[in-house]
């Protein structure tokens, strides 16, 4: 007969197991963009892609905790870094 520890534990683990590949996944593809970002100067163009805005291209201006800056003043926009597919 198998314990009852042993179930509990094999569904614990199946349970839990695909969010932490998730989210290591996500963290990774982060990591990559931020990377990536370390390595551009203000003034670079650079092209990106969003799920929410497809295809970007600009000039780069500069990265927050949160951001990208396309651009200069007035005209800069900003994109999400989470939400970069690709750079």
């Amino acid at each position: 007969m198998i314990s009852r520890t042993l179930v509990v534990s094999v569904i614990l683990l199946v349970a839990f197991v695909p969010g932490v590949a998730s989210a290591q996944v996500a963290g990774s593809q982060d990591s990559l963009v931020r990377a990536a970002l370390a390595r551009i100067t203000p003034g670079k163009q650079i092209r990106l892609h969003t799920a929410g805005q497809g295809r970007l291209e600009g000039a780069f201006g500069g990265v927050t905790d949160t951001t990208l800056t396309r651009g200069t003043a007035p005209a800069a926009t900003s994109v999400a870094l989470a939400g970069i597919d690709s750079l």
